[in-house]
């Protein structure tokens, strides 16, 4: 936690009052054998997870991201490959601690280095139109936060080779609601409400197929969380506001909204 403080690019609750040389970015302090050593140390640490906890291997994953975002700003914008190489590694395994570590640390580097990776959208689309498929729902919602944070952040243009991938992102939500699992089902809902905010229009040709997936949440009355019926209805209504052309002529869509 330290480490990943230090190497931030974010972070400011490390403040030296007494020495400001000290508030430096410690990447940028480091000579270049201590920052192999680091890099060569970081990634044997990461192919030995899954012995642990998945909060601890978590935080390994960001400070691995947070490597990157150094690198991008005090390092001429370097790729840490042997990172990637290694992300595409874990997410072809069985494993399920490596395969969640990897989307994990996917769904970072997408904020720091964007313009790199989506020159593979379509190997990028592969790898989550696979694992949005994972038998583990644990591994089908890390993979739809990171589709949804890519999407969230590339270009408007790039966005479209992931569309084919909605009827995986929405089968989540099926899943989870089938399964009773209300804590990915509402971290699923919630994924698909943001990107309605931000990109509606990525759902336009499917939205009829989400709409009828959508409506036994919202039928449903025995959650343990009264809010998560709401949260489909949310959804559909921000689309609708946004691209009123998707309610013309759904008189059934228009009923339920209204109801």
């Amino acid at each position: 936690m330290i480490l990943r403080r230090n190497i931030s690019t974010s972070d400011v609750d490390v403040a030296d009052v007494k020495d400001n040389a000290n508030n430096a970015n410690l990447w940028e302090r480091l000579n270049d054998e201590c920052r192999n050593t680091i890099r060569t140390q970081l990634l044997d640490v990461l192919r030995g997870c899954t012995e642990w906890p998945k909060n601890v291997i978590h935080k390994v994953c960001s400070l691995a991201v947070e490597i990157q975002g150094a690198m991008q700003s005090n390092e001429d914008q370097n790729i840490w490959q042997e990172l990637i190489n290694l992300v595409n590694e874990f997410i072809q395994t069985q494993q399920e601690k490596k395969v969640d570590a990897g989307l994990q640390i996917f769904n970072g580097l997408f904020s720091f280095i964007m313009d790199h990776l989506i020159k593979y959208k379509d190997d990028l689309a592969r790898t989550f139109g696979a694992t949005l498929q994972h038998q583990s729902l644990d591994i089908k919602l890390a993979s739809l936060q990171a589709v949804s944070n890519l999407l969230s952040t590339a270009e408007r243009k790039d966005t479209k080779a992931f569309t084919e991938l909605i009827p995986f992102m929405t089968k989540v939500i099926i899943d989870s609601f089938n399964e009773q699992d209300e804590v990915v089902l509402e971290d699923a809902l919630v994924e698909f409400n943001e990107l309605a905010e931000i990109e509606p229009a990525f759902f336009k040709p499917y939205f009829n197929d989400i709409y009828q997936a959508l409506k036994p949440v919202t039928a449903y009355t025995d959650f343990a969380n009264a809010n998560i019926r709401q949260q489909p209805l949310e959804f559909i209504v921000t689309l609708v506001e946004r691209k009123p052309s998707l309610a013309q002529k759904n008189t059934e869509l228009l009923k339920d909204i209204l109801e």
